[in-house]
């Protein structure tokens, strides 16, 4: 009976590490922003009538819904000059 527990440990473990260490795929799909979209990137902001009609809507009490997208930029180091 010990003997099986350490046997479904052993091959528990060994699933464990092979499926922990695989590399995930790091490659994602560029997200297009849609025409509705209010963009804010270093550039500036894109789209700004659909936002001023935004506020206009808010101000006169209408409902209405935006989707304000951000830009970043990341940045790794490998730690070599």
């Amino acid at each position: 009976m010990r003997d099986k527990k350490v046997y479904l440990m052993l091959i528990l473990f060994v699933f464990l590490v092979f499926f922990g260490c695989t590399k995930s795929p790091s490659h994602k799909d560029p997200f297009v922003p849609e025409s509705t979209d209010i963009v804010s990137s270093y550039k500036g902001i894109e789209n700004v009538a659909r936002l001023k009609d935004f506020i206009r809507n808010v101000r006169n009490e209408k409902e209405d819904q935006i989707r304000v997208v951000s830009y970043t930029k990341a940045v790794s180091y490998n730690g070599i000059l």
